[in-house]
């Protein structure tokens, strides 16, 4: 394991000093603590990849109450030839309804479409000729769960050139947050695992063991010759279902860039994880059902007794 985490000098104390000054100092943080979803090591993991590699063009998808989006924007905004498109399917905040996505990085600045590109109530792949290719930078944050990010890592792989960072966030979110209904959420974990490319995992001296719950993979040439093994991953238990209009919009978009088969196999695997998550929520309400059933029961012997 001695070679297992990357050298992490660009992750000095001074830098995550700068960031906190360069982000938070402005924000007001009275809404409450879910709408910083990173904490002080992941997001000053993040922008020190932003101020090594110093990307053009920058992918967030995943947006939530929008504080790494504003700490994203106040990056572009200070470069002279960068760009941020920021997209998530939900219109709305996802814990709060009343407020639009991203509303943190809202109350400061205005989509331009040149500099910032806010884009939601759509799937990634509908966005993606807007887009465009040679996208260096990418950030996934979305659900965590399988398929999740997979289906979006895939979806945005051929607009990525050789040299893209994809920073990958919550790859560790079961063991460190300890969160029983959290515990199958993998899909950031499996990308980075699954995927061929220079990977950047440093230790965060806030959790146990130094286990970061952030790191990224830098894409190279056999990202793209080895991407059936990210593929193959999708045969995984799945912890949710998407609907079919979702696996149709991914389903075309993959036939556009990868061959046929991966098309059918995604199709494929989408039948099969149906199947078998209908048999899980039937057990389930099976199990409910006798629970039910025996607690009437033991009602109705405690009433006889009385």
């Amino acid at each position: 394991m001695k070679n297992f985490y990357t050298d992490s000098t660009f992750l000095s104390f001074e830098l995550q000093n700068e960031y906190k000054e360069f982000s938070f100092s402005s924000m007001d943080k009275k809404d409450n603590n879910f709408s910083f979803e990173m904490t002080s090591f992941e997001n000053a993991f993040l922008f020190g990849l932003l101020k090594k590699y110093k990307p053009t063009k920058i992918l967030e998808v995943g947006l939530a109450a929008g504080a790494t989006t504003r700490m994203l924007v106040d990056h572009v905004f200070k470069q002279e030839n960068c760009s941020l498109f920021s997209c998530d399917l939900n219109n709305n905040y996802y814990r709060d309804e009343s407020k639009r996505t991203a509303y943190l990085a809202l109350d400061k600045y205005t989509p331009d479409q040149k500099k910032w590109h806010l884009l939601t109530g759509k799937y990634l792949p509908q966005y993606l000729n807007y887009i465009g290719g040679d996208i260096d930078f990418c950030i996934l944050d979305t659900v965590h769960s399988l398929p999740g990010e997979l289906l979006d890592f895939i979806a945005v792989l051929p607009f990525l050139r050789e040299g893209t960072v994809v920073v990958l966030h919550d790859v560790n979110m079961p063991l460190i947050w300890q969160d029983l209904p959290r515990r199958n959420a993998h899909s950031n974990k499996v990308i980075l695992d699954s995927t061929v490319g220079e990977k950047i995992i440093c230790k965060d001296p806030n959790n146990f063991g130094g286990i970061s719950n952030i790191s990224a993979v830098v894409i190279n040439k056999d990202t793209y010759k080895y991407i059936n093994n990210v593929f193959s991953t999708l045969s995984f238990s799945w912890s949710y279902l998407p609907n079919q209009e979702e696996i149709e919009v991914y389903a075309n978009h993959y036939l556009k860039f990868y061959d046929a088969d991966t098309e059918e196999y995604l199709r494929n695997i989408y039948f099969l994880q149906k199947e078998m998550l209908e048999r899980v929520n039937n057990t389930k309400n099976t199990k409910k059902s006798k629970e039910n059933f025996i607690n009437k029961i033991k009602n109705l012997l405690k009433k006889s007794v009385l």
